[in-house]
């Protein structure tokens, strides 16, 4: 699976994003990574937590869901306070969206699908090479919840 974490970075490259490292984990937000157009750089711009680099299955998740940010909300909505309630509908419409990119694009449909009712959650997570979180996701947004198998925790 590093080679899907290679075409994540050079995704990010050829799609001309800044990527910097920042101690992003010690904010009262606790974020692992975030995506902003930066005006004054004239560049779109993923953060991602120092602590990310010894982590590499979450480093995967977090890079692909922040790519999503790019792939899937308009450059002016990238850096919005949000104060309203609908604005925190629209912020989680955002998120839902970048993280369905990202876990289409780290997990292939047909692979998940032909696996999903053999295997459990921490054994799918383990095959691709993702956190268990987002094997949830991934479960909710191809809406099979309930095919998803036991795996080696089945009983005899």
């Amino acid at each position: 699976m590093a080679e899907s974490t290679e075409k994540l970075w050079s995704l990010a490259q050829r799609e001309g994003i800044f990527i910097k490292w920042f101690d992003l984990h010690s904010t009262p937000e606790r974020l692992w990574g975030m995506y902003y157009y930066d005006p004054c750089l004239g560049l779109p711009v993923i953060v991602l937590d120092s602590m990310l680099s010894a982590r590499p299955r979450l480093l995967r998740c977090v890079l692909a869901e922040e790519l999503g940010h790019h792939f899937t909300v308009p450059a002016t909505d990238t850096f919005k306070l949000r104060f309203s309630y609908s604005d925190g509908v629209m912020r989680g419409r955002d998120e839902a969206r970048a993280m369905r990119w990202a876990t289409r694009f780290l997990i292939p449909e047909k692979e998940f699908n032909s696996l999903a009712s053999a295997l459990s959650v921490p054994e799918l997570a383990e095959h691709f090479d993702v956190t268990e979180e987002f094997i949830k996701w991934t479960i909710q947004f191809n809406g099979n919840l309930r095919t998803v198998g036991q795996g080696q925790n089945r009983p005899a």
